[in-house]
């Protein structure tokens, strides 16, 4: 959809509408930022993501309901641990605001939004592509704080990261949703195939741009990058890249 037919989506809404709207996907996003901290936390440590209760990694005590509210309690302890009063690290409510400001952003970029409280008014194509920017943009969230702190990219995250890009492409190119281009300028592409190259050309990009930065990483044995900044090209070029 394009800027201006955007605009008077937005405009024809009731202020109303767009605060709930805007406020609900910043509250969920907070809420699963929430998660992806834990997912941060317990990937290091080796510890199960889903199960198990949340504790201090200062104190070891199990944290109850009103230390684990998404960035009111960071807010209201102020920054500290209830029990050993420790500082509670910047990590958490920032990892909590970014994932908030990406819901915002998904739900905005798929008019999610709109329909949020409507469900039958979504479709199929809509639902899922909105869960999955919400999972590329976490996951991405994740490597990043993962390989500020660790200075590794996690293949626990990447490599599911990259599976449903795959999967997300492949369903593309089946049930390819709308594709801008007329006729004309599909037969006028570079290699005269028209339809198929459209949704192989993102494969191919993501290859050669894996190719380039592992023989960097093989020719400087290591030293220049990582074999991770590889497996990250493949997966940003696949992601910026589909159909």
């Amino acid at each position: 959809m394009g800027l201006t037919a955007r605009t008077q989506l937005v405009a024809a809404a009731l202020p109303a509408d767009i605060v709930m709207i805007l406020l609900s996907s910043f509250v969920f996003g907070l809420i699963f930022g929430s998660f992806l901290n834990v997912v941060i936390y317990r990937l290091k440590n080796g510890r199960n993501m889903i199960f198990g209760r949340s504790f201090c990694p200062q104190c070891r005590t199990q944290l109850k309901w009103p230390d684990l509210i998404p960035l009111l309690s960071f807010v209201f302890l102020r920054g500290r641990c209830r029990y050993c009063r420790k500082k509670i690290s910047w990590q958490y409510p920032i990892v909590e605001i970014l994932s908030g400001l990406i819901w915002v952003l998904v739900a905005y970029k798929s008019n999610f939004q709109f329909s949020i409280f409507n469900f039958q008014s979504i479709s199929n194509f809509q639902f899922l592509n909105f869960v999955y920017y919400i999972f590329i943009f976490s996951s991405l969230l994740v490597v990043a704080v993962y390989d500020f702190k660790w200075k590794i990219i996690p293949d626990k995250i990447i490599y599911p990261a990259i599976a449903v890009a795959l999967v997300y492409n492949i369903f593309n190119i089946i049930t390819p949703p709308n594709l801008p281009l007329s006729g004309e300028e599909l037969g006028s592409l570079p290699d005269k195939g028209g339809m198929g190259w459209v949704f192989i050309w993102p494969f191919l990009v993501a290859i050669i741009a894996f190719l380039f930065f592992f023989l960097i990483f093989y020719f400087s044995n290591g030293k220049a990058l990582g074999l991770g900044d590889a497996k990250m090209a493949f997966l940003f070029v696949l992601f910026l890249c589909h159909p």
